[in-house]
């Protein structure tokens, strides 16, 4: 979580920096645009984005909790015959390559 927040106020500086270059160096009303857009947004965007990652990462925990609870995990797996990933034992298609597991055809191949 440290090297976040430090992470976060380098490029909190950095944007400050460039936007007091462009406010006196570009001359204009595009040097106090591109001022207001690095001084207020980047900010703003170095701030919000870490809490929005880790908002988005505890509904994605609780998601896959749900799912686990409802659905249960299956600990025998087996390897797919066509593309040797791991899946679940009782899969019947498997999820990578599309390989019917019954039929033993690849379901994703069309006949032409």
């Amino acid at each position: 979580m440290k090297k976040r927040w430090i992470g976060g106020l380098s490029g909190i500086g950095t944007t400050i920096v460039i936007g007091i270059i462009a406010y006196f160096f570009i001359p204009g009303s595009i040097g106090t645009f591109l001022a207001v857009i690095f001084l207020i947004g980047g900010p703003l965007v170095f701030l919000l984005v870490p809490a929005a990652l880790a908002s988005m990462a505890h509904k994605e925990k609780k998601l896959v909790a749900a799912v686990t609870q409802e659905f249960g995990t299956s600990k025998e797996t087996k390897k797919c015959p066509e593309c040797s990933k791991v899946i679940p034992e009782d899969a019947t298609l498997c999820p990578y390559c599309g390989h019917d597991l019954l039929t033993d055809r690849n379901v994703l191949e069309y006949d032409l």
